[in-house]
């Protein structure tokens, strides 16, 4: 056997290893394309469920934080009104006291 014969017998070899690569590259992608639209559906069945329970938890803690807060923006409003009634006492012949 020549050499030209081995260089077309490696020219054949080297061509079909590559197909082989292309093959297994194009089945991976395929197969993992495939997958994320199977886990794409699956998602969205159990993401429905998991939305409502989020949405529970979310009109929850909105009550609590107001029960929370609701005193200290009582106390607030509270507070700003005995500073403006004292204000107004404290005044004289519409001067400030202070004055």
């Amino acid at each position: 056997m020549s050499l030209q014969t081995w260089r077309d017998v490696a020219v054949v070899v080297l061509a079909f290893e590559g197909f082989l690569m292309a093959l297994v590259v194009g089945a991976a992608v395929y197969f993992a394309i495939r997958g994320v639209f199977w886990l794409k559906i699956r998602i969205r069945a159990l993401s429905r469920p998991a939305r409502s329970r989020l949405a529970q938890v979310e009109t929850a803690m909105e009550r609590v934080s107001e029960a929370a807060v609701a005193p200290f923006l009582w106390m607030g409003a509270n507070w700003a009104r005995v500073c403006a009634v004292w204000r107004g006492v404290a005044q004289k012949d519409g001067r400030n006291a202070n004055e």
